[in-house]
C-alpha cells in the first residue's frame, strides 16, 4: 500500500526544526568563545593589582626605614645589665638612639670576654669599645678615677651603629661635611686618625666627631644629624672631657716636668764644667803658690797674704758655686722624682683602659 503523499509532510515538517536547534548549539558555542577574553582580563587585573600593592608595600618599606622595623622587633629581646641601664640612661638618648642601642644588644664585658669580641691589633693598644656584627661593646672600665669613660665609649659605638643604618645618600650628604670638619681639627684628630684605613676613615670619624669635639664647634647639620640620636650633645662631649682631661693634664704635666728636666739638666752640665775647670786652675794655682811660697819666693809677709787671700776668696766663691749647684741638682731630682710618679700613674691609668694590660701580680701567678 502506497503511502499518500501527505503523509510525508509531518516528516519534513519534523525536519524543520533541525535548523533551529543548530542555531541554538551555534549560539551556545558563540557563547562560550565570547567570555575568554574576560578570563584573561580578570587575570590581567590580578597581577596588576599585586604588583601595584608590592610597589606600594616597598615603597612604604623604605620610606618608613625598614632597618627601623627591624630594630624594634630586635630590641624586644634586650635585657641588658644594672649598669649597662645606667649608662644608657646617663647618655640621654632620643627614641631613635635608644631603639638603636637596645637593637645592638650593647654590653659591658670583662677584659676575657672583651678580647674575644674587640681584638686589639697589638697588646700595647687600647680598645675601649668596638661596634661588630650588630652588636655594641664596651670594655667595663672600673677605675673610678675614670668617671665617664664608659658613657663616652658606648656614645661612640652607638654612633657607629647609627652610620651603619644611614641610608646611602645620607652618608654622601654627610662624608664632604665630616671632612671639612676634620680639615678644621686636624691637629687634633690626625694622631687618633692615622691608624684607620681609608675605608673606615669615614666612619670612625663620624664617631669621633660626634664626641670629641664641642658641639658649638661644629656645622648646623652635623649638630642636627647627632641630635637624631642624642637629646644632650653637650652631655655627651661632657663625659669625653671628664675622663681624657685627666690623661691630658697628666700628660701636659709630664711634659712640662720633662722640659725643666732638660732644661735644669743642660744648666747643670754647663755649670758642672765651669766649675770643674775653675777647681782645677784653683788647684792648680795653689799647688804653685805653695811651691813659691816652700822655695822661698816671698820676700816679704804682705805679698804672701796677699797672694794667699786672692786665693781663699777664689776658693770661697768656688765653693759657694757648689753649693748653688748642688742645690740645682736636688731641685732637679724632685722634679725628676715628681715625673716618674707621674709616668708609673700614667702607667697605671692607660692600663685600667687596656683590656691586655696584666699587673705585675697577674703576671707572678700565670
Amino acid at each position: 500500500m502506497n503511502p499518500a503523499p501527505n503523509q510525508t509532510q509531518p516528516i519534513m515538517s519534523s525536519n524543520e526544526g533541525l535548523p533551529k536547534n543548530d542555531t541554538i548549539s551555534e549560539a551556545r558555542v558563540a557563547s562560550t568563545t565570547e567570555s575568554k577574553p574576560a578570563k584573561k582580563k580578570s587575570v590581567k587585573k590580578h597581577i596588576l593589582s599585586w604588583v601595584i600593592s608590592f610597589c606600594v608595600g616597598a615603597a612604604l618599606v623604605y620610606f618608613l626605614d625598614y632597618q627601623a622595623i627591624i630594630d624594634i622587633f630586635t630590641s624586644l629581646s634586650y635585657q641588658p645589665s644594672t649598669e649597662m641601664a645606667q649608662t644608657i640612661e646617663n647618655i640621654e638618648l632620643t627614641k631613635k638612639g635608644t631603639r638603636i642601642v637596645r637593637a645592638s644588644k650593647a654590653e659591658l664585658q670583662n677584659a676575657d670576654d672583651f678580647n674575644r669580641n674587640c681584638p686589639a691589633v697589638t697588646a700595647e693598644t687600647s680598645v675601649l669599645g668596638c661596634y661588630d656584627d650588630w652588636h655594641i661593646y664596651v670594655y667595663d672600665i672600673t677605675n673610678e678615677e675614670l668617671d665617664g669613660i664608659k658613657e663616652a665609649v658606648l656614645a661612640h659605638e652607638l654612633l657607629h651603629a647609627y652610620w651603619h643604618r644611614e641610608k646611602p645618600y645620607t652618608k654622601e650628604k654627610l662624608e664632604p661635611i665630616l671632612r671639612r670638619v676634620y680639615e678644621t681639627h686636624e691637629g687634633q684628630l690626625k694622631e687618633h686618625m692615622k691608624t684607620y684605613s681609608e675605608e673606615n676613615f669615614v666612619d670612625e670619624l663620624h664617631s669621633i666627631i660626634g664626641v670629641e669635639l664641642k658641639p658649638s664647634e661644629l656645622p648646623q647639620d652635623l649638630r642636627d644629624h647627632y641630635s637624631k640620636v642624642f637629646k644632650n650633645h653637650d652631655k655627651i662631649h661632657s663625659y669625653f672631657e671628664a675622663y681624657n682631661g685627666k690623661f691630658v693634664s697628666l700628660q701636659n704635666e709630664m711634659n712640662e716636668q720633662l722640659n725643666k728636666i732638660n732644661s735644669m739638666r743642660a744648666q747643670i752640665d754647663s755649670l758642672t764644667e765651669s766649675y770643674r775647670k775653675k777647681s782645677e786652675k784653683l788647684t792648680s794655682d795653689i799647688d804653685a803658690f805653695n811651691r813659691r811660697a816652700s822655695d822661698g819666693y816671698y820676700a816679704d809677709r804682705d805679698s804672701f797674704n796677699a797672694d794667699r787671700a786672692a786665693l781663699v776668696a777664689r776658693q770661697a766663691a768656688l765653693n759657694e758655686e757648689y753649693q748653688k749647684l748642688s742645690k740645682l741638682v736636688d731641685e732637679a731630682n724632685e722634679i725628676v722624682k715628681q715625673y716618674n710618679q707621674n709616668v708609673a700613674r700614667s702607667s697605671e691609668l692607660y692600663g685600667s683602659i687596656n683590656s691586655n694590660f696584666k699587673k705585675e701580680e697577674d703576671i707572678t701567678k700565670q
